[in-house]
């Protein structure tokens, strides 16, 4: 059984299972209190295989739509006036047979598309998602939303860690009875990272797995900096691998075992800045300016460290406090951006500085360096990648 828009025969037939698990979108152009730009309003689930509304022999969505839809919002999606001709679509019964068998036999979906029970052998693979829009402008932004999205729900599950995460982490760690311990305890540590700070860099390398695990568990304290291996990891999962480009002879790069196909993961944050500066899906930043607010590098002070902080103690208290007045107002230059933030700060002996995601008004990973709590800790240069 398949499914196609009376109105126009070269539409392309579309199988019941793949538009069982479709989106409805509306776009401000469209439907009205749709705010731009397009937005999600529901899935279709599974179900409408089996009931599907029939007039004179033609068979439309809007039941299904009205009956069992549910907003994103969580209200019933309510349609309004007769079913119109763009709305209807004709069945095919010369296979609705065999279709019926495989809608016996198919798995029911969860409410986040795209996601299933755990036997999910017969389960067709969608259809890639088509959006239609006489807003050519909205639907782009929705198409770049929905795939910062994905992103973004790739860096979080690296990032995200829960009570039960450190409870497990603990027990893997003190599988060799005494260890937390004696890297606690270690004049190896010396930063003086606490119980905490290896369970959770402990936690991120075992979600990658691979030899980058090994490596900490033999020697922890030069890789308990996690932000570098979160971000090499959300990329990889979006699709973006990482590699030794120019200007990465001497880069860290770990591999990443089976997690992650066998690729690679970085470790220190200059080499990813390095990496996102001669990719291709990112590239080469400018200077800051009114005009580029998309790619672009800012540089708060050129002085040495040394000579403004000294063992965490204020030289130049009106030049640093000017500086961090500095970090904090160009805190609204990235309002409302998207995009993958590293910063240069040099109070840290132990890292080259930070990188997450940035969105809207705020860091992704819940840092605050805009400016810092602690009077020596400043940002020397922000780089920002927009995504796009």
């Amino acid at each position: 059984m398949c499914v196609q828009d009376s109105n126009n025969n070269d539409a392309g037939l579309i199988s019941l299972q793949d538009l069982a698990n479709a989106v409805i979108i509306g776009c401000t152009n469209n439907i009205v209190g749709i705010p731009n730009p397009c937005t999600k309003l529901a899935n279709i689930p599974n179900s409408i295989t089996s009931s599907l509304l029939e007039i004179d022999n033609q068979k439309i969505v809007l039941a299904q739509a009205i009956s069992q839809v549910i907003t994103d919002k969580g209200s019933s999606l309510i349609l309004q006036g007769e079913p119109k001709a763009k709305d209807i679509f004709e069945i095919d019964e010369d296979i609705a047979e065999s279709v019926n068998e495989i809608s016996d036999n198919s798995n029911e979906f969860n409410a986040d598309l795209g996601e299933s029970s755990e036997d999910s052998s017969e389960i067709l693979t969608p259809l890639p998602q088509r959006y239609a829009s006489n807003d050519d402008m909205a639907i782009r932004d929705f198409v770049k939303w929905q795939e910062w999205e994905k992103f973004k729900k790739y860096y979080l599950n690296m990032h995200k860690i829960n009570t039960n995460d450190r409870i497990e982490s603990k027990n893997r760690i003190e599988q060799e009875e005494g260890r937390l311990d004696r890297w606690v305890k270690s004049k190896d540590n010396i930063f003086r990272y606490e119980e905490k700070d290896f369970i959770d860099a402990e936690i991120r390398y075992y979600r990658i797995k691979g030899a980058i695990y090994d490596l900490f568990m033999n020697s922890p304290y030069q890789r308990i900096n996690t932000c570098t291996a979160r971000l090499s990891k959300a990329l990889y999962d979006y699709g973006i691998s990482i590699k030794r480009l120019k200007g990465m002879e001497s880069a860290d790069l770990a591999y990443a075992g089976k997690n992650t196909n066998d690729d690679r993961i970085l470790i220190k944050v200059k080499d990813m800045v390095t990496f996102l500066k001669e990719s291709e899906h990112f590239g080469e930043l400018e200077t800051y300016s009114a005009t580029n607010g998309a790619n672009f590098y800012h540089t708060f002070y050129d002085e040495s460290y040394d000579k403004l902080v000294l063992n965490k103690k204020i030289l130049n208290q009106t030049r640093v406090d000017e500086i961090r007045q500095d970090n904090e107002k160009f805190h609204t230059n990235l309002n409302g951006k998207k995009g993958i933030i590293a910063l240069e700060i040099e109070a840290w002996g132990d890292a080259f500085g930070h990188i997450t995601l940035w969105e809207n008004n705020d860091f992704v990973d819940e840092s605050e360096f805009l400016p810092d709590k602690r009077e020596y800790v400043f940002v020397k240069t922000l780089y920002f990648w927009e995504f796009s």
